[in-house]
């Protein structure tokens, strides 16, 4: 199995052979969220790459509640936390994921990959056991960082470093590489800059709390589902 770790921008250019696997990770916050979001609901989540995309969805606004940092007109939104999508009511509404760089970069994923994985620290064991029971011969992890000009988060490099490790067996302390990732320079400026930031960087930042594989597929042009099984 090769495992090469890229970001966004270098999927395409690394798109041949096409991978078996594409893993995107964006720790904070969408992947993250989406983990939480499956945890709470057996339909599955819907996943646009751009607040624009909305109105692609089927039905109308009110079948909905949109997980985002983005305006979202015409929808009701909610931020991209997954610390509130564990409490918060869902009313049967099915949950949306549409953020700055996880969605961005989940339909880049799609378009270059046979098969799209979503991960996070919150279930990285339990990605890396799937994608080794699937025996691929070539598997992309793509920490998503800041998809706007492609470069790097820390958390989402090391998340992807870990994924990386777990599947070619190398030794590692996942806790204190999450661990590391609090003073990571670009998550001390977010604390400064985001109120109410610091509960949700400690809610990602803990391994393994989940035990669901979340796979996308696309249901329409613009539209995809995440959901626990291939």
């Amino acid at each position: 199995m090769l495992v090469e770790i890229v970001t966004p921008g270098q999927v395409a250019q690394n798109a041949e052979p096409r991978p078996d696997i594409v893993v995107v990770i964006d720790v904070l916050r969408a992947t993250s969220t989406a983990v939480v979001l499956s945890e709470r609901t057996s339909d599955g989540i819907l996943l646009v790459p751009r607040p624009e995309m909305l109105p692609a969805l089927p039905g109308g606004p009110n079948d909905y509640l949109v997980f985002s940092e983005l305006t979202s007109e015409g929808f009701e939104r909610v931020d991209n936390s997954p610390s509130r999508a564990e409490v918060l009511d869902l009313s049967g509404r099915t949950p949306v994921l549409v953020t700055t760089n996880g969605t961005i970069a989940t339909s880049i994923a799609h378009q270059h990959g046979t098969t799209v994985i979503l991960a996070s620290f919150l279930n990285v064991s339990a990605v890396a056991e799937a994608i080794r029971q699937a025996e691929p011969s070539r598997v992309l992890v793509v920490p998503a960082g800041r998809v706007k000009d492609d470069s790097r988060c820390q958390e989402d490099d090391q998340c992807a470093l870990a994924i990386k490790a777990l599947l070619e067996g190398v030794p590692l302390n996942l806790s204190e590489m999450a661990s590391d990732c609090r003073n990571a320079p670009l998550i001390v400026q977010r604390l400064v800059d985001e109120d109410g930031l610091l509960v949700d960087v400690d809610y990602a930042l803990r391994p393994d709390t989940s035990k669901n594989v979340l796979y996308v597929t696309e249901e329409s042009p613009n539209v995809f589902r995440i959901k626990t099984h291939a």
